[in-house]
Protein backbone atom coordinates (compact mmCIF):
# COMPACT_ATOMS: atom_id res chain seq x y z
CA UNK A 1 0.00 0.00 0.00
CA UNK A 2 1.86 3.33 -0.41
CA UNK A 3 1.66 6.57 1.12
CA UNK A 4 -0.93 8.12 -0.44
CA UNK A 5 -3.29 4.83 -0.32
CA UNK A 6 -2.61 4.91 3.95
CA UNK A 7 -3.24 8.94 3.98
CA UNK A 8 -6.46 8.47 1.62
CA UNK A 9 -7.87 5.36 4.14
CA UNK A 10 -6.97 7.59 7.39
CA UNK A 11 -9.12 10.22 6.14
CA UNK A 12 -11.79 7.64 5.28
CA UNK A 13 -11.42 6.67 9.00
CA UNK A 14 -11.33 9.76 10.01
CA UNK A 15 -14.78 11.53 8.19
CA UNK A 16 -16.17 8.17 9.51
CA UNK A 17 -15.67 8.78 13.20
CA UNK A 18 -16.30 12.39 13.12
CA UNK A 19 -20.15 11.33 11.54
CA UNK A 20 -22.18 14.96 12.40
CA UNK A 21 -24.22 13.52 15.71
CA UNK A 22 -28.36 14.33 15.65
CA UNK A 23 -31.40 13.07 17.10
CA UNK A 24 -34.15 11.61 14.70
CA UNK A 25 -36.77 10.24 16.19
CA UNK A 26 -38.28 11.93 19.34
CA UNK A 27 -41.86 10.74 21.44
CA UNK A 28 -43.59 12.46 24.63
CA UNK A 29 -45.48 10.59 26.70
CA UNK A 30 -47.36 11.42 30.27
CA UNK A 31 -48.27 15.23 28.85
CA UNK A 32 -51.61 16.97 29.02
CA UNK A 33 -50.61 17.77 24.81
CA UNK A 34 -47.50 17.46 22.74
CA UNK A 35 -46.96 18.38 19.11
CA UNK A 36 -44.13 19.30 16.66
CA UNK A 37 -44.43 22.10 13.98
CA UNK A 38 -42.49 22.22 10.98
CA UNK A 39 -41.26 25.63 10.30
CA UNK A 40 -39.76 25.08 7.24
CA UNK A 41 -38.01 22.49 4.76
CA UNK A 42 -38.26 18.74 4.13
CA UNK A 43 -36.98 15.56 5.06
CA UNK A 44 -33.62 15.84 7.33
CA UNK A 45 -33.71 19.77 6.59
CA UNK A 46 -36.18 20.01 7.94
CA UNK A 47 -36.31 22.60 11.02
CA UNK A 48 -38.51 21.41 13.70
CA UNK A 49 -40.12 22.86 17.01
CA UNK A 50 -41.01 20.27 20.09
CA UNK A 51 -44.09 22.24 22.10
CA UNK A 52 -45.09 19.87 25.23
CA UNK A 53 -48.42 21.21 27.63
CA UNK A 54 -48.62 20.25 31.16
CA UNK A 55 -52.45 21.47 32.78
CA UNK A 56 -53.43 20.62 35.84
CA UNK A 57 -56.53 20.85 38.26
CA UNK A 58 -55.21 20.03 41.53
CA UNK A 59 -55.54 16.71 43.39
CA UNK A 60 -58.94 16.50 44.48
CA UNK A 61 -61.22 16.44 41.44
CA UNK A 62 -62.71 14.09 39.92
CA UNK A 63 -60.44 11.46 39.05
CA UNK A 64 -57.60 13.32 39.59
CA UNK A 65 -58.40 12.34 43.49
CA UNK A 66 -56.67 9.41 45.58
CA UNK A 67 -54.02 7.36 44.30
CA UNK A 68 -52.42 8.12 40.90
CA UNK A 69 -50.58 6.04 38.43
CA UNK A 70 -46.75 7.58 37.90
CA UNK A 71 -46.99 6.54 33.87
CA UNK A 72 -50.19 7.96 33.18
CA UNK A 73 -52.63 11.57 32.99
CA UNK A 74 -55.94 11.62 34.99
CA UNK A 75 -59.49 13.25 33.95
CA UNK A 76 -59.98 15.89 36.10
CA UNK A 77 -63.22 17.09 34.01
CA UNK A 78 -65.69 13.56 35.20
CA UNK A 79 -66.61 15.57 38.14
CA UNK A 80 -67.66 19.01 36.98
CA UNK A 81 -71.65 19.40 36.45
CA UNK A 82 -73.02 19.10 32.71
CA UNK A 83 -74.57 22.40 32.76
CA UNK A 84 -74.61 26.40 34.99
CA UNK A 85 -71.56 28.06 35.06
CA UNK A 86 -68.21 27.52 33.29
CA UNK A 87 -65.47 25.71 34.40
CA UNK A 88 -61.58 24.73 33.63
CA UNK A 89 -60.36 21.36 33.48
CA UNK A 90 -58.27 19.24 32.06
CA UNK A 91 -59.65 15.60 30.72
CA UNK A 92 -55.77 14.42 30.29
CA UNK A 93 -54.89 16.20 33.27
CA UNK A 94 -50.90 15.87 34.83
CA UNK A 95 -50.18 15.36 38.30
CA UNK A 96 -47.32 16.11 40.68
CA UNK A 97 -45.83 12.23 40.57
CA UNK A 98 -46.24 11.89 36.83
CA UNK A 99 -43.33 11.25 34.97
CA UNK A 100 -42.58 12.89 31.63
CA UNK A 101 -41.25 10.65 29.48
CA UNK A 102 -39.11 11.60 26.59
CA UNK A 103 -37.35 9.08 23.76
CA UNK A 104 -34.64 10.67 21.66
CA UNK A 105 -33.35 8.24 19.05
CA UNK A 106 -29.55 9.32 18.88
CA UNK A 107 -27.05 8.40 15.86
CA UNK A 108 -23.64 8.94 15.71
CA UNK A 109 -20.54 8.46 18.38
CA UNK A 110 -21.71 9.00 21.84
CA UNK A 111 -19.55 9.73 24.81
CA UNK A 112 -17.47 7.45 26.15
CA UNK A 113 -19.78 7.66 29.25
CA UNK A 114 -22.69 8.92 28.53
CA UNK A 115 -25.25 9.70 31.14
CA UNK A 116 -29.12 11.43 30.55
CA UNK A 117 -28.47 15.52 30.94
CA UNK A 118 -32.01 17.44 31.71
CA UNK A 119 -32.17 21.12 31.89
CA UNK A 120 -34.15 24.03 32.38
CA UNK A 121 -34.82 27.34 31.70
CA UNK A 122 -33.36 29.41 28.49
CA UNK A 123 -31.62 32.65 30.01
CA UNK A 124 -29.67 30.68 32.98
CA UNK A 125 -30.44 27.09 32.34
CA UNK A 126 -30.63 25.10 35.29
CA UNK A 127 -30.28 21.27 35.31
CA UNK A 128 -33.06 19.01 36.62
CA UNK A 129 -31.25 16.07 38.33
CA UNK A 130 -32.68 12.63 37.81
CA UNK A 131 -32.82 9.25 39.79
CA UNK A 132 -30.56 6.68 37.86
CA UNK A 133 -33.80 4.54 37.40
CA UNK A 134 -35.19 7.71 35.26
CA UNK A 135 -32.95 7.44 32.86
CA UNK A 136 -31.28 4.60 30.14
CA UNK A 137 -29.33 4.84 27.01
CA UNK A 138 -29.35 1.35 24.93
CA UNK A 139 -28.05 1.19 21.08
CA UNK A 140 -28.61 4.59 20.62
CA UNK A 141 -31.77 5.51 22.44
CA UNK A 142 -32.31 7.65 24.77
CA UNK A 143 -35.37 7.72 27.50
CA UNK A 144 -35.79 10.16 30.20
CA UNK A 145 -38.71 10.45 32.95
CA UNK A 146 -39.24 13.40 34.54
CA UNK A 147 -41.19 13.76 37.48
CA UNK A 148 -43.53 16.85 36.94
CA UNK A 149 -43.44 18.51 40.33
CA UNK A 150 -39.22 18.47 39.75
CA UNK A 151 -40.26 20.87 36.70
CA UNK A 152 -42.95 22.83 39.00
CA UNK A 153 -40.27 23.41 41.36
CA UNK A 154 -38.09 25.21 39.45
CA UNK A 155 -40.60 28.12 38.61
CA UNK A 156 -41.78 27.77 42.83
CA UNK A 157 -44.84 26.23 41.27
CA UNK A 158 -44.16 23.47 43.95
CA UNK A 159 -45.91 24.20 47.17
CA UNK A 160 -45.54 21.24 49.20
CA UNK A 161 -44.23 19.03 46.17
CA UNK A 162 -48.08 19.16 44.55
CA UNK A 163 -47.66 21.62 41.49
CA UNK A 164 -50.18 24.13 43.16
CA UNK A 165 -49.04 27.45 43.00
CA UNK A 166 -50.01 30.31 45.60
CA UNK A 167 -51.59 32.00 42.85
CA UNK A 168 -53.20 29.89 39.89
CA UNK A 169 -51.37 30.90 36.26
CA UNK A 170 -48.58 29.12 34.65
CA UNK A 171 -44.75 29.12 33.29
CA UNK A 172 -43.38 28.35 29.88
CA UNK A 173 -39.82 28.01 28.97
CA UNK A 174 -37.12 25.97 27.85
CA UNK A 175 -36.78 21.85 28.44
CA UNK A 176 -34.03 20.78 26.89
CA UNK A 177 -32.96 16.38 26.97
CA UNK A 178 -29.53 14.97 26.18
CA UNK A 179 -26.71 13.13 26.88
CA UNK A 180 -23.84 14.27 28.53
CA UNK A 181 -19.93 13.44 28.83
CA UNK A 182 -20.54 11.91 32.95
CA UNK A 183 -21.09 14.32 34.98
CA UNK A 184 -20.89 17.02 32.96
CA UNK A 185 -23.49 19.86 32.64
CA UNK A 186 -23.01 20.61 28.90
CA UNK A 187 -24.84 18.53 26.18
CA UNK A 188 -22.65 16.63 24.01
CA UNK A 189 -22.31 18.66 20.37
CA UNK A 190 -25.81 17.45 18.22
CA UNK A 191 -26.99 14.70 20.94
CA UNK A 192 -29.60 17.25 22.47
CA UNK A 193 -33.13 18.57 22.12
CA UNK A 194 -34.80 21.49 23.01
CA UNK A 195 -38.42 21.53 23.76
CA UNK A 196 -40.62 24.37 24.68
CA UNK A 197 -42.89 23.29 27.80
CA UNK A 198 -45.71 25.29 28.74
CA UNK A 199 -47.74 24.71 32.20
CA UNK A 200 -51.31 25.95 33.43
CA UNK A 201 -53.17 25.41 36.54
Amino acid sequence: MTLKHILLFSFSLLAMKTASATVKDVSVESATASNVIIDNGTGENAVKTYTIVGGYSGSSIGECAGSLSSTSTCDACTALAPCGGVYQCASRSIHPNLLLTIRLTLEGDLPANPTALVMWGSSTPAQITLSTSNWSIASGALTVQIPWKDICSKEDFNTGGDCIPTTPGGFKDDLTVGVAEGSATTFATGFSQKFTLKFRY
